[in-house]
């Protein structure tokens, strides 16, 4: 809020209109010290903890080594807190001002200003909802987005959710929500406006082709299945990664005890990405132990190692399938299977995510989000905005795939069968271990 000429400069001890002693001022100001050396304190305390007491968390991992000391000027505080006590003192209708939304609008826009769409503040809601996705359950309509080209892009739409049968396609550009324009900035808030209470309904409007679609989709309870498997051949394994979240490296432990088989097509399309320990945890179970699966940079130029450890499939054929929606944790996983030769990687580029955030919890039920490192594949590709190029490329438009599901009946087994890139995998897998 702009303060015009008739107010004083009460940070200079000039008189106020409203405040009018020099006693008051004083009184005033030895106040304002009082409330930023307090909360300074608090700042500095519930940084160290939440910096010594995380690890990985929701899709983030920062570097242990070379942690440096946070530092900043007082004066930035000040200033903040300043503002916000000529605020509460001053501004009329005081109804309007209410300290904690204050305080999280202040916390936005800071973290706007970076211009980084992965680094976000969430506020207690908002805080809510994001972990309650990271558990793979929640109340929505059964998509999957990101950031990109300053839009917010559906990486995937679940089987058999309502966006599906509304007719929403991974591809899809969200440009609108309940009337409120949303761009790649405002993912988060787009999320929140589109979660919402089970059997209500929300308004999208989203970009195709160029063309403006208009969208009214029923919100229902969403159970997502981290991993599916199924043993299509004597000899082959298929197993679907939906997202890595708090199960996923059990779901494919369990998938590759299953059974006995010589070659696996691991499909990876559509993933967004996750917990990266999650990911670490699957990798190991098809890398050599001790190989490289990633490395990580964080601002300080420290560089961290993660190697594999010991896996129980690390002498299994795989082929793994990936498209433009396979992002982040999927790309991690992708590029550590082709750089060591244990997969060849059949399908599309992928999405081109290759930043590392970390989730800090503030202690009062909201959160930030903050982009801690780059990361890069075992060939040191970095590949953020580049994504991993495959070395089998067979494209597979939305208009095939909703073709294909026609054609289907929804059913996913027979859909499997028309689908030219599983078509390719399966073939390639087989000659592989026939050979």
């Amino acid at each position: 809020m702009d303060i015009n000429d008739n107010d004083k400069d009460i940070s200079n001890g000039k008189q106020d209109t409203s405040i009018n002693s020099k006693k008051n001022v004083g009184v005033f100001n030895n106040k304002c010290l009082i409330v930023i050396f307090t909360a300074l304190l608090f700042l500095i305390s519930n940084v160290l903890f939440y910096i010594f007491g995380l690890n990985f968390s929701s899709g983030s991992y920062l570097s242990s080594g070379g942690l440096k000391a946070l530092s900043g000027d007082i004066s930035d505080y000040r200033k903040l807190m300043l503002v916000k006590n000529i605020i509460s003192r001053t501004y009329n209708p005081y109804s309007g001002a209410v300290a904690s939304d204050m305080m999280d609008s202040a916390i936005k826009g800071m973290v706007d200003s970076l211009g980084d769409p992965y680094t976000v503040y969430m506020d207690q809601n908002e805080f809510y909802d994001f972990n309650l996705r990271s558990k793979g359950n929640y109340v929505g309509i059964g998509i999957q987005v990101a950031p990109k080209e300053g839009k917010i892009f559906i990486i995937s739409v679940f089987k058999n959710s309502p966006a599906e049968k509304s007719g929403i396609r991974a591809g899809d550009y969200i440009i609108n929500v309940s009337n409120e324009n949303v761009y790649e900035d405002s993912i988060d808030r787009a999320i929140s406006l589109i979660k919402g209470e089970e059997g209500s309904s929300v308004n999208l409007t989203v970009e195709r082709e160029g063309k403006h679609i208009q969208f009214n989709v029923n919100r229902e309870k969403i159970d997502v299945m981290p991993v599916e498997y199924e043993k299509i051949t004597e000899d082959i394994l298929y197993i679907k990664i939906n997202s890595f979240d708090e199960n996923s490296s059990k779901g494919v432990n369990e998938a590759l005890i299953s059974s006995n088989y010589r070659g696996i097509i691991l499909d990876l399309r559509g993933n967004p990405g996750g917990l990266l320990n999650e990911c670490v945890d699957i990798a190991s179970q098809f890398i050599p132990e001790g190989k490289v699966i990633v490395s990580m940079d964080d601002k300080y130029g420290n560089r961290e190692f993660i190697n594999a450890k010991k896996g129980i499939a690390e002498d299994k054929e795989i082929v793994v399938l990936g498209d433009s929606g396979s992002a982040s944790a999927s790309e991690v996983l992708i590029g550590a299977l082709k750089d060591h030769n244990r997969a060849i990687f059949v399908g599309e580029t992928t999405f081109g995510k290759g930043l590392v955030q970390r989730v800090f919890e503030l202690g009062d039920g909201s959160g930030v989000k903050v982009t801690v490192s780059k990361y890069y594949t075992p060939s040191e590709e970095y590949i953020n905005k580049v994504g991993i190029h495959p070395n089998v490329e067979v494209i597979y438009s939305q208009d095939e795939i909703l073709r294909h599901k026609q054609m289907s009946n929804g059913d996913y087994v027979k859909m499997r069968e028309l689908d030219p890139q599983y078509i390719k995998a399966l073939e390639i897998l087989k000659e592989n271990i026939s050979s």
